[in-house]
């Protein structure tokens, strides 16, 4: 039979009892069927309507393959309780297929015996993969705008392409210089090259500076400009000649006119104006080859005309005869500088031990006609032209002060005379710093040194500061002034000192140092039993027990988790029958399966290879296409058939946890053949044929045989239980049979096979003849029981004559 493109007498169904369930009907490569749970009492009212959704568990977007329709019992209630619809054969005792071209949407189907269905099972195959293609020519397009030799070349990419053109693209934009006032000879100017492969946008251009533009392009490489160009060249070929699609029709070059040689351009004058006071304003003439410029400039009012005009052989654009530029940049004013300073002073205050004055500068520029900086007492300040400023200076004390400034070169001193006392004031204070605490290796905090603060700043005359039970300790300090003094260390557990000072008296105290507290050891047992190994059928125990440690850090002032002390014992045990029963030996090596094309005379449909493993328990395959370096395009094997394109691969096998598997050899490389080009086949002729029986029959005390007659050359085959009658008319004794018709090379046949009931004649005949044979009883002259003998001998004869015509026909 010819079915979905393949050549085959059929396929087996799987040897099952009743093939109830889905998977007994996976004959195909990566093929898959599911029950649609579909069931009617009248089949003929309610027939089973394929979906136009593929149901849940087939391969979306997939072809199907099988219609499996049951009802009834085989050998009991009907013949065959599977009625299979397929385009390919399929064959078992519980069978009867129907061929069908292609199961498509909407397509009814029924039992071939009974009006009831008990359930459907669907099954189909994935659709196949299409190939990438690289990137034609429909997708290159290109702009070019000649008034600057430029454009883009932008490449689409297709869906399904492989992302490269199926030819590069070469461009060589390029542009010429004239020699004269003529279009021929030119010289090479400038050349920029692109090469395209790939899909994207690809700007090129090449100024054009008096001459020519030219855009080139090839398939094949770069084109080479000439240096010289002195006309149109074989080799030129242009970007609008390749025939890409374009919004800018015409040709992908262009040329100026020739007036542009000699062709120069005339540059304004460089202008300095008298901005400020000591500036001159200038007019300087720029240098230009081809122009000639005439400078008029009036010093005394700035007033001046630069006039340019082209030399021989050269001229302005539009021919113009000259250019002018005239303006005025300005007169020379001297400068003038006249600052000055002066002070102010304010009240009389006490500060920090002694009277002290606010003083201000105020620097004057008001009579300058120039900015200037006014430097002195500790400030810097640059003042405008015309304008004064008021800058605060430091406080002079009581005994006065002289202070100098300079500004544009002169020098002004100013004194600040001394004045009176402004009175007595008084606020100490005291404070007392410690030292960190220091630890030893248990724990244990040593002394920390002490330092006291007396500080008098904020006084304007001396303070004594007295510290009780500790006299070495005091100290006079001056106004104005702060003085340190160290004590002896104090302990760990702290302490208090008192400190009185004009009459003030501070309590100062020295926290005690904090006693961290070491934690108690502590003990972890733990038992790890290893993976069973199978190899020696034992199981490693190891115990590790950790004891806790603590060490003091100095640094953090806290115990601190020290190295653990390890101790590890190890020991084994056999296994027990359940893990033994973990000990997973791999039952057979993966199996490939080449892409298969299924293809009829109204579809083709390319059907993926695949690898096939046996799934078990406890066991993970991965599957590696040895053309991929990238390990994370693994794929994980979850059911016993894995779809795969074309290549190379490798197959592993690892136990899950809680597995383990016994030694095996590592399994050979699989390799997945393509189907190549997977085409609908031609279509077929109808083929058509008859099958009628005639009953035996008794005339004139002769018995004829009965037989079957068939319509040959029409294109069909006819068979009974599987042998071919091989002519128009063929003998047969009395009984029932079925004559299947099979349709030949080129023709197809979607008739039902007949059946035949051939009668027998009446028992009353005396005579036996046959219309194939005559059988002769030498040496006997009658009698009942010898024409008994002969009868049987006849039959005989005629079953050894259908035997040897069925084994000698063409299956």
């Amino acid at each position: 039979m010819l079915a979905v493109g393949l050549v085959a007498v059929g396929v087996a169904a799987p040897a099952s009892a009743q093939l109830n369930q889905p998977s007994d009907w996976v004959t195909l490569p990566g093929e898959a069927c599911v029950n649609v749970g579909y069931s009617t009492n009248d089949s003929a009212s309610n027939p089973y309507v394929l979906p136009a959704a593929m149901p849940v568990g087939l391969p979306a977007g997939g072809t199907y393959s099988k219609v499996i329709v049951k009802a009834g019992n085989t050998g009991t209630s009907v013949v065959h309780e599977n009625t299979v619809y397929a385009p390919i054969e399929v064959t078992g005792t519980t069978v009867k297929w129907i061929y069908r071209a292609a199961l498509a949407a909407g397509d009814t189907f029924v039992h071939d015996e009974k009006p009831s269905i008990s359930h459907v099972i669907v099954c189909a195959v994935p659709a196949p993969v299409p190939v990438a293609k690289c990137i034609p020519d429909s997708a290159i397009s290109y702009t070019y705008n000649p008034a600057d030799n430029s454009g883009v070349v932008t490449v689409a990419n297709p869906k399904g392409s492989t992302g490269v053109l199926c030819a590069p693209l070469y461009i060589t934009a390029t542009s010429w210089k004239y020699k004269q006032n003529a279009v021929w000879g030119q010289t090479l100017d400038v050349v920029n090259k692109v090469a395209i492969t790939t899909p994207g946008t690809y700007p090129y251009s090449a100024a054009v500076s008096c001459g020519q533009g030219d855009i080139y392009a090839s398939r094949y490489a770069f084109i080479e400009p000439t240096p010289e160009l002195t006309g149109p060249q074989p080799w030129e070929k242009f970007l609008s000649g390749l025939g890409f699609a374009t919004s800018t029709p015409g040709n992908t070059y262009t040329q100026q006119p020739t007036n542009c040689y000699g062709l120069v351009v005339p540059v304004a004058p460089t202008l300095t104006l008298a901005s400020a006071c000591g500036v001159y304003g200038t007019v300087t003439p720029a240098v230009t080859d081809g122009v000639l410029y005439t400078t008029v400039f009036t010093k005394a009012t700035g007033d001046y005309t630069v006039t340019a005009t082209p030399t021989a052989g050269h001229h302005f654009a539009g021919w113009v005869g000259s250019k002018v530029w005239s303006g005025n940049v300005g007169v020379y004013v001297d400068c003038v500088l006249k600052p000055t300073v002066t002070i102010t002073t304010g009240e009389c205050y006490a500060d920090a031990g002694y009277s002290s004055k606010m003083v201000s500068a105020v620097f004057n520029n008001v009579g300058s006609n120039v900015a200037v900086t006014f430097t002195g007492a500790g400030v810097s300040e640059t003042v405008p032209a015309g304008q004064s400023t008021t800058v605060q200076l430091s406080p002079v004390g009581n005994a006065g002060a002289s202070l100098v400034f300079t500004a544009a070169g002169q020098t002004f001193t100013l004194a600040v005379p001394a004045f009176a006392d402004c009175g007595a004031e008084t606020d100490p204070s005291a404070s007392v710093a410690v030292g960190a605490c220091v630890y030893d290796e248990n724990g244990t905090a040593g002394a920390r040194s002490v330092e006291f603060t007396f500080d008098n700043s904020k006084s304007n005359r001396a303070v004594d500061f007295v510290v009780a039970s500790l006299p070495q300790l005091n100290r006079t300090v001056a106004a104005g002034a702060t003085v340190k003094v160290s004590a002896d260390d104090v302990s760990a557990a702290g302490g208090s000192y008192t400190v009185t000072a004009d009459g003030l008296t501070f309590t100062l105290s020295v926290p005690a140092c904090p006693e961290p507290t070491r934690p108690e050891p502590v003990t972890t047992h733990k038992v790890v039993e290893s993976a069973p190994d199978c190899s020696t059928s034992s199981v490693t125990i190891t115990t590790t027990d950790t004891t806790t440690s603590w060490v003091f850090d100095g640094a953090k002032a806290e115990w601190v988790r020290g190295d653990d002390i390890v101790t590890v014992a190890t020991s084994t045990r056999d296994l027990t029958k359940g893990e033994a029963a973990h000990c997973i030996t791999i039952p057979t090596d993966p199996t490939s399966h080449d892409q298969v094309c299924l293809s009829n005379d109204e579809s083709a449909t390319l059907v993926s290879g695949y690898i096939s493993v046996v799934l078990q328990a406890g066991v993970r395959y991965t599957i590696h296409n040895t053309a991929d370096a990238d390990a994370t395009n693994d794929i994980v094997a979850t059911k016993a058939d894995t779809s795969l394109e074309p290549g190379t691969y490798r197959v592993t096998a690892e136990a899950l946890p809680g597995y383990t598997l016994a030694p095996f050899d590592p399994f050979p490389l699989f390799t997945i053949a393509s189907a190549g080009a997977c085409e609908q086949l031609p279509s077929h002729a109808l083929a058509d044929g008859s099958a009628t029986g005639t009953d035996q029959v008794c005339s004139a005390n002769t018995l004829k045989s009965g037989y079957i007659t068939v319509a040959l050359d029409q294109g069909l085959s006819y068979f009974i239980d599987g042998v071919e009658l091989t002519s128009a008319v063929t003998n047969e004794k009395p009984g029932t049979y079925v004559v299947t018709g099979v349709a030949q090379d080129g023709f197809q046949w979607n008739g039902d096979p007949w059946t035949i009931v051939i009668a027998a004649a009446s028992s009353s005949c005396l005579t036996v003849v046959t219309e194939l044979k005559t059988l002769a009883f030498t040496g006997f002259t009658g009698g009942a029981g010898y024409l008994g003998l002969a009868g049987l001998m006849l039959l005989l004869g005629g079953a050894l004559t259908l035997w040897s015509r069925r084994r000698n026909a063409r299956p």
